[in-house]
């Protein structure tokens, strides 16, 4: 609790199982969001990278509380003692690991809100900032304050359990409930794709009502495939040329304002380089084009900062200096003999191409290529005698292909 705060009375809401410490040093206002976010750059097909979504460990508890107070530094509680999120506390229950949350909940007595957001993001593997998003997004629980704030909101704070068509239910109320149950059902879609599946073209609806039609979306990666599962609404042109404001008559908002307050307040939803991979994938066909389904998500932080993607017919790796590049075959496995991107070839520069002279394939890399043939196999030139060769002409001059590796001479005579 900040120290500014003063005059603090208890209170406790019997509606919704919550406690609050109400300051009574300010107005019932709560704190506007800086327009930062430009939603000319939302991709559809992209809303955050997998690495920030399913990124448990992004807060601490404490950390968690930080956000809170400094989103909402005057907040006071309504007139009936419903709490502000930052002064929240509830008892919890534990919930043992499962095959949806790895991690066992540990259940306590009075725990703040805070607490709950930081334990669950842990538990489930899905981010704290993305659980406070999508409080604020669904409820606006994170920024509101005063007689705003009502037990309702708590009731059905991330929307989970509660459909466009029917009253939510009240198996899944309260805080502690839906905080834990929205995160287990992403991390469910994770584990289970439902019919919005990454990697492939999908049909998005802009609004419940279907009268107001769809487009494909090419889903690059499974984050953006649980947000539409969850939420099966894409922003139309109208929702994201209005900003934070309104559209019309078709526009729906979720994953526009998903996309806007997590940008607004942590900054980019994309990793650097995992985009990139997810982009390229896309361009390529995705999972029915030539690389075929992907065989686990986008992993970052390789050498030099780079990112890779393993599908059933080959991979994709991308670094700040080589691009996000395709490679596959004989290629691919003579390059990954060498040590991958550690190894003295580095990242690829070009795609793997075939179709050349003799059925041949290439791959040009940071410090040489491999080019392969039937008869001759995956060879590595580089340095001098590559650029000697490339100066005769390559494989279509009279020295052909490489039928060994360049090799270094002993002793140098």
């Amino acid at each position: 609790m900040s120290v500014l705060r003063r005059a603090l009375t208890l209170l406790v809401v019997a509606a919704t199982g919550l406690a609050v410490v109400a300051a009574t040093d300010g107005p019932s206002a709560s704190v506007p969001l800086a327009e930062a976010a430009d939603t000319s750059q939302f991709r559809a097909g992209n809303i955050i990278s997998d690495q920030l979504f399913y990124d448990g460990n992004a807060m601490s508890p404490a950390d968690v509380q930080f956000f809170l107070e400094s989103r909402n530094p005057r907040c006071v509680a309504a007139a009936d003692g419903t709490p502000c999120l930052q002064d929240a506390w509830q008892d919890t229950y534990t919930r043992p690991a499962d095959s949806r949350c790895p991690g066992t909940y540990v259940g306590a007595p009075a725990e703040s809100a805070a607490t709950i957001i930081a334990k669950v993001g842990a538990a489930c593997g899905i981010s704290q900032r993305v659980l406070l998003v999508i409080l604020q997004k669904e409820q606006g629980l994170v920024t509101l304050s005063g007689n705003s704030l009502n037990p309702t909101r708590y009731e059905k704070a991330m929307g989970f359990g509660c459909p466009d068509t029917a009253p939510c239910n009240p198996a899944y109320a309260h805080l502690f409930n839906q905080i834990y149950s929205a995160a287990r059902q992403y991390r469910d879609y994770l584990v289970k794709p439902r019919t919005i599946r990454a990697g492939i073209v999908n049909q998005v609806r802009f609004h419940p009502n279907t009268a107001c039609g769809s487009s494909p979306v090419f889903v690059e990666n499974a984050a953006t495939a649980g947000l539409y599962t969850y939420t099966p609404y894409q922003p139309n042109a109208a929702a994201l040329a209005a900003g934070k404001g309104t559209g019309d008559g078709c526009s729906a908002y979720g994953n526009r304002n998903f996309w806007i307050y997590y940008t607004d307040w942590f900054g980019s939803t994309q990793v650097p380089g995992a985009a990139e991979v997810t982009g390229r994938y896309a361009v390529a066909g995705g999972a029915t084009g030539p690389l075929g389904t992907p065989l686990g998500n986008v992993a970052c932080g390789l050498r030099n900062g780079g990112c890779f993607q393993a599908y059933a017919n080959g991979s994709i790796y991308w670094s700040p200096a080589s691009g996000a590049r395709i490679t596959h075959g004989t290629v691919r496995d003579r390059w990954a003999a060498t040590g991958w991107e550690t190894g003295p070839l580095g990242y690829p520069v070009s795609d793997t191409h075939c179709g050349l002279s003799r059925g041949g394939c290439l791959q040009h890399f940071q410090g040489g290529s491999i080019y392969w043939t039937q008869t001759t196999g995956a060879r590595i030139v580089y340095g001098g005698v590559r650029d000697r060769w490339a100066a005769a002409g390559w494989e279509y001059s009279g020295l052909g292909y490489p039928v060994t590796d360049v090799q270094p001479l002993g002793g140098g005579g």
